[in-house]
C-alpha cells in the first residue's frame, strides 16, 4: 500500500523571499523609482508604483515644466498619475522624491487585438520590463492544470 500523497496548489511571488526584487503588480503599473523606457495604452490611465508601501511617502512628477504631487498613503503601494503631468507619446516623466530621481519615457501604444501582437508592440517600443510581466502572467494563465 502506499502513502497517500497531498498536492498544494499556491502562488509564488517574487520578492525578498525569492531573491529577486519586487516587481510593479501587472503589466501597466509603473516603477516609479526606476529610470526605463515604459509603455501605456491610454497615458489618462497611468499607474505609479512604489516598492516599499509601508510608509506614508510624497513624490513629484514632472513633465515639460509642469509638476504634481503624488502622494501615497502608508500600505499604498500604487496611485495614478496626476492630470497635469499626462504625457504624450515619447515625453519623458522625472519622478522625485523617495532616492534617486527616476526617469520614465513613456511611449503610448495602439490597442492590439491579441496578447502576442501586444507583446511583440511592448518589446518594439523598449518596454522590456512591461513584456517581460505579460509574459510571465501569460505563461502562468495558460499553464495546463494536472
Amino acid at each position: 500500500q502506499k502513502p497517500e500523497r497531498k498536492a498544494r496548489i499556491g502562488a509564488v511571488r517574487g520578492g525578498a523571499a525569492s531573491g529577486e526584487p519586487p516587481a510593479p503588480p501587472g503589466v501597466w503599473a509603473l516603477d516609479a523609482g526606476r529610470s526605463a523606457t515604459v509603455c501605456a495604452l491610454d497615458p489618462k490611465a497611468i499607474s505609479l508604483w512604489r516598492a516599499d508601501p509601508a510608509a506614508a511617502a510624497a513624490l513629484t512628477v514632472s513633465r515639460r515644466g509642469a509638476s504634481a504631487p503624488v502622494a501615497f498613503a502608508a500600505g499604498q503601494a500604487t496611485a495614478t498619475l496626476p492630470a497635469a503631468v499626462v504625457p504624450a507619446d515619447g515625453d519623458e516623466l522625472r519622478v522625485s522624491g523617495s532616492g534617486a530621481p527616476a526617469v520614465l519615457t513613456v511611449r503610448v501604444l495602439p490597442a492590439a487585438a491579441t496578447v502576442d501582437a501586444l507583446g511583440e508592440s511592448l518589446v518594439a517600443a523598449g518596454c522590456q520590463g512591461q513584456f517581460e510581466r505579460l509574459a510571465r502572467a501569460t505563461r502562468v494563465a495558460e499553464a495546463p492544470s494536472p
